[in-house]
């Protein structure tokens, strides 16, 4: 499904930072740059019905924005061994579903991604990005979740061009990022960005140069 903006309509950005613990949670208007919503979203349960219930709990959270949410940038997992690694599979499986059962575009940012966004490297704690936050756009946040969360935001932002404020040493990754789309893949996930997309590629790298 489409969504179709009115001019004059608000327009939000969703970042989210999932977990097999505490899956961060962030709505930016777009316009203003602003946190509509911060939150952390956890699961008292196990396995499969922990995955459900954190999804649940997301889909109740967007679902006072959905009809001026543009899109979603959810921070992909690192493929490892051992249980936790599968509970969280499980969890980011269960909301990308969700996601496109109510007709909302997503993205996966991997985490180097994420780093290189906000810290202008691919590595780092992630209490760096917390402090890095504030550094950047003067924003503090409660938990580490909610930081990565809003970064995953800000970089949607970026990519749809509603935002400028990010250093340029940390966009190197952009153009590799987009390259590894192909046409049709950009255009089921942002119908009205495909050409936009392409010259986001183009300025990044002339910066670089």
């Amino acid at each position: 499904m489409t969504v179709s903006f009115k001019q004059k309509d608000p327009v939000y950005i969703v970042g989210l930072d999932l977990s097999k613990g505490s899956s961060g949670v962030v709505i930016i208007d777009a316009t203003n740059q602003k946190p509509l919503e911060s939150l952390s979203v956890s699961s008292n349960k196990v396995g499969i019905a922990a995955a459900l219930d954190i999804a649940s709990k997301i889909d109740k959270v967007l679902d006072k924005y959905r009809p001026y949410i543009k899109t979603c940038v959810v921070e992909d997992y690192v493929v490892s061994l051992g249980n936790a690694t599968i509970t969280l599979i499980s969890v980011s499986n269960m909301v990308r579903a969700m996601l496109h059962r109510t007709g909302l575009c997503y993205i996966t940012i991997t985490p180097p991604n994420l780093k290189q966004f906000v810290l202008g490297k691919g590595v780092g704690k992630k209490e760096k990005i917390l402090l890095e936050c504030y550094k950047l756009w003067g924003l503090s946040f409660n938990t580490n979740d909610e930081a990565d969360a809003f970064a995953l935001a800000k970089i949607g932002c970026y990519l749809c061009g509603y935002t400028k404020d990010v250093p340029v040493t940390h966009l190197s990754w952009i153009p590799k990022f987009v390259k590894s789309f192909n046409k049709q893949d950009l255009k089921d996930l942002w119908p009205d960005k495909w050409e936009y997309l392409n010259s986001r590629v183009v300025n990044v790298s002339n910066l670089l140069k």
